[in-house]
């Protein structure tokens, strides 16, 4: 199954109006973005190094991150716009356990949505690589979201303007807090208050933990000092 998903078009997550979703030819449009993201982009780059280094080898990049399609056979989108997703282990799977990040072409317009939803999969991936997660732990899929949202850049200031949410006081906190407990609500078939009890029980831990990125130089005013130290949750 697919731990996280990604809204788009009209949704939370980015922001944009359906007017800059076309929808021609996003096959290869979304090859296109991942052959230059896995080339390009340096956070995505650097998980990809980070998860070669814990003994992870994601193997061949065009089976690990893979464009697919959520429309119908009548080609219309479904009812979730969601832009990206990380496979997870399931406890009565018949087949061996291959970690996939899942990139819905049908809602990926541009390089800058691509590559956020790029880098926050790949921190699932890594986190799945590094801890013992279970995914079923509403607590552990809490820790990951948090930390998802934190260091992929979809808390930015001007990605809040462009959802309508303008605030200054903690508000870069305030974001990660509510995009991890709308993904937790998502994954779990959470109410939005157990998904927020969750966050809230592990905010704290996880939002400092930024592995792989704990050397990294702050550039934003809204960027925290990266911590030494890495989290599992109980």
């Amino acid at each position: 199954r697919l731990l996280s998903f990604r809204a788009c078009c009209c949704g939370e997550a980015f922001g944009v109006t359906p007017r800059r979703c076309p929808m021609a030819d996003p096959a290869a449009r979304c090859l296109k973005l991942r052959d230059r993201a896995v080339e390009q982009n340096p956070r995505v780059r650097h998980l990809l190094d980070a998860l070669r280094k814990l003994g992870c080898d994601p193997g061949p990049l065009d089976t690990f991150i893979q464009c697919v399609s959520l429309r119908t056979p009548h080609g219309v989108p479904t009812a979730a716009a969601v832009t990206g997703g990380f496979e997870v282990p399931t406890p009565d799977a018949t087949q061996p356990y291959v970690p996939k990040v899942v990139m819905i072409e049908d809602h990926l317009p541009d390089a800058e949505m691509f590559d956020r939803t790029l880098v926050h999969e790949l921190v699932h991936a890594y986190d799945q690589c590094r801890a013992t997660v279970d995914w079923r732990n509403r607590r552990h899929v809490a820790c990951s979201e948090i930390r998802a949202s934190n260091l992929s850049g979809e808390c930015e200031f001007a990605q809040e303007i462009n959802r309508g949410r303008v605030g200054f006081v903690n508000h870069y906190q305030k974001c990660v807090r509510r995009r991890a407990a709308l993904s937790v609500a998502l994954a779990h078939a959470a109410s939005p208050e157990d998904a927020e009890a969750a966050v809230t029980a592990v905010y704290t831990r996880c939002y400092a933990d930024r592995a792989p990125f704990e050397h990294e130089t702050p550039t934003r005013p809204y960027s925290q000092p990266p911590p030494t130290t890495t989290t599992t949750p109980k």
